[in-house]
């Protein structure tokens, strides 16, 4: 979990809740909502699923997208993604 960020507040260009959604529809919601964006928009995540702390910023890493960091609620947590160019001819993105 060393890509951990906290972050202060973002402008966001889209936001998926995939609040109660576990492995591997998470990941699916996210590469889906992030086709629909440009590059260098930003993409936030509301998710309460445990594994998200590592799968998120780690499939970022792997699929070319900047994983910002993550802003903790009172019942979830808020990611945030950057499309990145390089990603969109990733096959993971």
């Amino acid at each position: 979990m060393e890509n951990l960020r906290f972050l202060n507040p973002l402008k966001v260009n889209k936001t998926i809740d995939i609040v109660y959604l576990m492995c591997p529809m998470h990941i699916v919601s996210i590469k889906k909502a992030l086709k629909e964006l440009k590059e260098g928009e930003i993409l936030e995540v509301l998710s309460d699923f445990s594994h998200a702390l590592e799968d998120i910023p780690n499939w970022c890493k792997l699929s070319g997208h900047e994983f910002l960091g993550i802003i903790e609620g009172d019942d979830y947590l808020k990611f945030y993604i950057k499309k990145c160019q390089e990603a969109i001819h990733n096959g993971l993105s």
